[in-house]
């Protein structure tokens, strides 16, 4: 529970950060406070932080953000400030902040549309789905006849599994008629269709892989017993069962590409080389080229920007298979198929790091990947990792296989497309 008093001791050592120009040491200190200044009943302890945000803001990025903050700690009421500095930090990524800002901007202005969407917005990058639904749904009378909140609605259903709700709304959405309006409407469209092409395997309806098929229209190939992404330490056998699945997954699709395109950094390249290893087809580095194959990356988030932006729209003849991302921040593309998602990730061939026995002026190297090593290692693993034993998984690909309506044909089957997002995991 957060008690207003504990901040007269945080603002004495923000200020001695500050004294000795440690602006990170300064910002650790007051950003988690700007992102729970909602729940603080003292305007006045409300107001001190934010005249400590403001400080810090400024040094860390910029006199735009830095005004803005000083703005608000000037006239902490002003809703239409708050929403400036809430949608700024929001372009800055800073979503736990500004859906801090955002709050208490909505509790003044609870009618204000601009606000309770940008605020929306903010919980939606950090998979607080359920609060933006409720928050929707409890608005003012007459709010959900503008588009984009009827849309938010509708899209936070989905993530919550309420496809009940999202079709809904459809009908008003597909009136759109501004591009913009007509490309969200058709989002949710399509996840409805992938929903409907589910009702033939009802098991996966609610399943992890069932919903990430829905919102995605993307096959996740491995799945933790409960809900929840996978933690911890890999292993190579859990790679090589990762690969087993997607060859039997492009196998049974018929869709066995000519070559193995691999983005250029060491552990996108030992596990391309594996892969290419068991289908015996030519492996290569891939640098945004048009050639027909299947790209293969380890984690997109160690992908340099434009190759990433190469891949946002699927192009005929390119397949995108990813092995694992990260569950907890957004990711700019969701690719064709999915090794699975993970909330703490240790590599294979690095060894689990215990802090306890680094001081804090130690920064350990972590073992680099050597992709000839990787792949080595993970052929290896053959005799340790069980064979395809997942009657869900073979009934959703079989399923998956046999979808021909356009809206919801699996992205790998797909001539062309735009991937979507790959959004963060619903915090349930």
């Amino acid at each position: 529970m957060i008690k207003p008093s504990d901040f007269l001791e945080i603002e004495q050592q923000y200020r001695e950060r500050m004294d000795y120009q440690d602006i990170n040491g300064a910002w650790s200190l007051i950003a988690p406070w700007v992102a729970d200044c909602y729940q603080i009943g003292d305007a006045a302890i409300v107001q001190r932080i934010l005249a400590a945000f403001a400080g810090v803001a400024e040094e860390k990025y910029g006199s735009s953000l830095g005004s803005s903050a000083k703005e608000v700690q000037k006239a902490p009421t002003d809703a239409n400030l708050l929403y400036r500095l809430g949608y700024q930090l929001q372009e800055k990524n800073l979503s736990s902040l500004s859906s801090g800002i955002l709050r208490l901007a909505h509790a003044i202005a609870p009618n204000d549309l601009p606000i309770l969407t940008e605020l929306v917005s903010a919980l939606e990058r950090q998979g607080g789905y359920q609060e933006a639904y409720t928050l929707l749904e409890q608005a003012p009378t007459g709010t959900l006849d503008s588009f984009l909140p009827a849309y938010l609605l509708a899209f936070n259903s989905v993530m919550l599994g309420n496809l009940a709700r999202s079709r809904d709304l459809l009908p008003q959405l597909l009136k759109a008629e501004a591009a913009s309006e007509v490309f969200m409407a058709s989002r949710i469209k399509k996840m409805l269709s992938r929903a409907d092409a589910l009702e033939k395997l009802p098991s996966e309806v609610s399943s992890p892989r069932g919903n990430h098929y829905i919102r995605y229209g993307s096959l996740l190939l491995c799945t933790p017993e409960t809900c929840e992404p996978v933690q911890g330490h890999d292993s190579y056998s859990r790679m090589y069962e990762v690969l087993l699945r997607l060859k039997f997954a492009i196998d049974t699709w018929k869709l066995v590409p000519e070559q193995i395109l691999s983005l250029p950094n060491p552990a996108s390249q030992g596990i391309a080389k594996a892969m290419a290893s068991l289908w015996d087809i030519p492996c290569k580095d891939w640098f945004g080229s048009q050639e027909r194959g299947l790209v293969v990356a380890y984690d997109l988030k160690d992908t340099i920007g434009e190759l990433r932006d190469l891949l946002v729209n699927k192009i005929s003849g390119q397949s995108l298979f990813v092995y694992v991302t990260s569950a907890l921040s957004e990711q700019q593309i969701c690719p064709d198929l999915l090794g699975y998602r993970y909330l703490e990730h240790i590599p294979a061939w690095q060894e689990p790091r215990d802090d306890s026995e680094f001081s804090i002026f130690d920064d350990p190297e972590p073992t680099a990947a050597d992709p000839e090593q990787i792949k080595q290692n993970i052929l290896d693993a053959e005799s340790a990792a069980s064979q395809l034993d997942d009657s869900q998984l073979r009934m959703m690909v079989e399923l998956m296989g046999a979808i021909e309506l356009a809206d919801a044909m699996p992205l790998a089957r797909q001539a062309s497309s735009r991937r979507e997002p790959l959004w963060v995991h619903p915090q349930y």
